[in-house]
């Protein structure tokens, strides 16, 4: 889900239609949620953020869940995620070392 999905969702929930905008003090406690939500592990974020790649966010229970396993909690999920991430690191060491 992107910025535009989330913006489009925060709008419809109070009753506005496609045409509408978040005031812009809105826009930015959104921007500054999410950010917080990417600093702490909450959410992935995916993409450049630029127009042809903008940024997607995941929950991080959404992205661990992909492996299989049964996802108990978000610290369970911020394991699972920090353990894969582990092993990519290693396998992209192992890679560059040939």
């Amino acid at each position: 889900m992107g910025i535009a999905d989330l913006r489009q969702w925060l709008i419809a929930r109070a009753g506005g239609g496609r045409e509408d905008a978040l005031r812009p003090a809105r826009e930015r406690s959104l921007r500054h949620a999410i950010k917080g939500l990417v600093d702490r592990g909450e959410i992935l974020a995916s993409g450049n953020g630029g127009p042809g790649d903008p940024r997607r966010y995941t929950t991080v229970e959404c992205f661990a869940s992909a492996t299989g396993e049964t996802v108990k909690d978000t610290a369970h999920a911020k394991a699972i995620v920090a353990e894969m991430s582990d092993a990519l690191s290693k396998m992209s060491k192992l890679g560059a070392s040939k």
